[in-house]
């Protein structure tokens, strides 16, 4: 098996541990948060795509199916954004611009690592 194929084994075992968390680990009651699935699925589509890792892609797609089944409950998992302050919410777009950076540049990099 090829490194990409080992990544995608890891990948599919981590996510099916932790659905199995999800389901049978959790003594409180947490409902599930389908637009955060519905946005990772969004994401793993095309960074697959370009990465020829089609694991990703089908993770993705998954990820964005379950989303989009139950778009009905996204408002119902988006209330805390409300409560936060200003300190939080300078806090969250800090890190996220960070992230979107991080992974902006990682793609960057692997193109030109793949074609120059």
């Amino acid at each position: 098996m090829t490194s990409t194929m080992w990544a995608g084994v890891v990948l599919v075992i981590l996510l099916l541990a932790a659905i199995a968390w999800m389901f049978f680990g959790r003594k409180k009651k947490h409902e599930v948060d389908y637009y955060a699935l519905f946005i990772l699925g969004i994401i793993w589509l095309p960074i697959g795509a370009l990465i020829e890792n089609y694991t990703f892609v089908a993770i993705g797609a998954v990820l964005t199916l379950v989303g989009i089944l139950n778009k009905s409950r996204w408002r119902t998992n988006r209330k805390y954004v409300n409560k936060m302050g200003d300190r939080e919410r300078l806090v969250i777009t800090i890190v996220t611009g960070l992230l979107v950076l991080g992974v902006l540049a990682s793609i960057i990099v692997l193109i030109f690592n793949k074609y120059y």
